[in-house]
C-alpha cells in the first residue's frame, strides 16, 4: 500500500496521529506546525475561507489525550454551501493556510469537521 492511500484511510478512520513529519504541518512544504487548539478557539465566530466559500468557525473541541504529548481536537465550521469531504486548504488571516482532511458532519454538508492531532 502506498503511503498516500495509507493515510487517506488513517483520515477516515480517525486515527491519523501527529508524528508522521507530513502530518504534523500546516502545509506541506512548508516547515511550519499545525496551530494549537487555543489558536481555533480564538476564532469561534469568525469566517474561514475553504474551497472558495465562507465558513464560520462553530466549535473546537478537545479530546482526551493519553500521551500529554499529543494534542487532539475537533475543528467544526459551519458554512451555507455543500461541500464533499476531503483535503482542503483552509485559509485565515491569522493562521494562513492550512490543508486539513474535512468530513461532512450534517446530512447537508454544510458543516464540516476535521479531528486534529499535533504534538504539543
Amino acid at each position: 500500500m502506498n503511503r498516500r492511500r495509507s493515510l487517506m484511510l488513517a483520515a477516515a478512520s480517525g486515527s491519523m496521529l501527529a508524528p508522521l513529519p507530513a502530518l504534523a504541518t500546516a502545509a506541506p512544504g512548508t516547515g511550519r506546525a499545525m496551530p494549537p487548539a487555543a489558536a481555533f478557539a480564538a476564532l469561534l465566530g469568525q469566517r474561514v475561507r475553504l474551497a472558495g466559500h465562507a465558513y464560520r468557525v462553530k466549535a473546537v473541541r478537545a479530546k482526551p489525550s493519553r500521551n500529554a504529548r499529543i494534542e487532539q481536537f475537533s475543528l467544526v465550521l459551519q458554512g451555507s454551501a455543500a461541500l464533499a469531504g476531503g483535503l482542503h486548504a483552509l485559509h485565515h488571516a491569522s493562521l494562513g493556510t492550512l490543508h486539513l482532511q474535512f468530513s461532512a458532519s450534517n446530512e447537508g454538508g454544510t458543516q464540516l469537521r476535521a479531528d486534529i492531532s499535533r504534538l504539543a
